[in-house]
């Protein structure tokens, strides 16, 4: 059961999300105590506010409180934007090891491969991501897109 202050704060937290205001949720998690609750409210607003150096270096942080498998997929991403995919399929691939049943992290690992022409790979990812969210048609055009490719 959530405290009255909890339930205000994650009530304020998921108004602020629908309303897109993520640097005001990124401020609320700089007043919060060290914890792996901050770490992932803060990085969340900073994938949301594209924020890629500061992803990495709040992920670091998250990661010396707690190993969470969000974490390592959330700086692979956040790589993989500044342009390293080697460290991107790294990171992710570890972040799988933590929950293999996040579509994400497969679709996302797909992508890592994608951008470095390992076509094979991406279509083996994406279809990972098929096999746990059919419904999502983002998975089957990066699996047609990296078969494309191998021809």
């Amino acid at each position: 059961m959530l405290t009255p202050d909890l339930q205000h704060l994650t009530s304020k937290i998921n108004k602020l999300r629908e309303a897109k205001k993520f640097n005001e949720i990124f401020s609320i998690s700089e007043e919060m105590k060290e914890s792996t609750e901050k770490y992932l409210l803060a990085t969340n607003a900073l994938l949301h506010l594209r924020d890629w150096k500061r992803l990495v270096e709040y992920c670091d942080r998250g990661l010396k409180i707690s190993e969470e498998g969000e974490f390592y997929h959330l700086k692979g991403k956040a790589l993989g934007k500044l342009g390293d995919h080697l460290k991107k399929v790294e990171l992710i691939q570890r972040a799988i090891e933590f929950n293999s049943s996040i579509p994400a992290y497969h679709r996302n690992l797909g992508a890592a491969f994608y951008s470095l022409k390992k076509y094979e790979f991406a279509v083996e990812c994406h279809q990972k991501a098929i096999s746990l969210e059919p419904g999502n048609a983002i998975n089957y055009h990066n699996k047609g897109a990296a078969y494309y490719r191998m021809r």
